[in-house]
């Protein structure tokens, strides 16, 4: 079978991608499932994984042959408190914090620092707005609609999220040693398993 691997990259992510075997999506731009007779597969991490869900629409499925969710929030069990937080965040998106502030988050505590363009700040800040968790649909739904089509990695020190799976009794697959960001080198594994066969 014949596959089409896609990449929605997080929040500060453009232009990066993970393995050179993955075609590169502008998360920011992202419509729908690119529709050709390419099976699609779909590496999401973070912002990505929401901004794919928040598209996903039950047609499309017959596109996909499966989602790897990377680090993704998955349901929002208190929007006032997300809105808080988030609202912290934006405060803090301005050049001369952006760095410091967002690199120092005990979400990244386990995290190589990233270099964040300082000179996009204001569209990052247009983007985070547009797709805070906070605003979204309940993208737990989506994940329904998806049933054996997704699965889900975390970072072994990446405890909140881990912690919110939990709850949510959504199974997930931990990537030992890494943070956030750091479950990203598993794509190439996955990816091998798709060559090899």
């Amino acid at each position: 079978m014949n596959y089409q691997y896609n990449y929605l990259h997080g929040l500060f992510g453009e232009g990066k991608c993970p393995d050179d075997r993955l075609s590169c999506l502008n998360t920011y731009s992202f419509k729908g499932i690119q529709k050709n007779t390419l099976k699609q597969i779909f590496f999401a991490y973070s912002m990505g994984g929401r901004v794919l869900l928040e598209n996903l629409k039950e047609d499309d499925l017959k596109y996909i042959d499966h989602v790897y969710f990377f680090s993704v929030n998955i349901g929002i069990e208190d929007r006032l408190e997300r809105r808080r937080t988030e609202d912290k965040l934006l405060k803090n998106l301005t050049k001369k914090k952006v760095n410091s502030f967002w690199n120092g988050l005990s979400l990244f505590n386990h995290d190589e620092r990233i270099v964040i363009n300082k000179n996009r700040i204001k569209f990052y800040r247009k983007i985070f707005n547009k797709f805070r968790a906070s605003s979204l649909e309940d993208n737990f739904k989506k994940i329904k609609l998806l049933e054996n089509k997704c699965t889900f990695f975390l970072g072994e020190f990446d405890t909140k999220y881990i912690e919110k799976y939990k709850r949510l009794n959504l199974p997930f697959n931990i990537v030992e040693g890494v943070g956030h960001r750091g479950v990203l080198k598993e794509i190439p594994h996955i990816l091998e398993r798709y060559y090899d066969h």
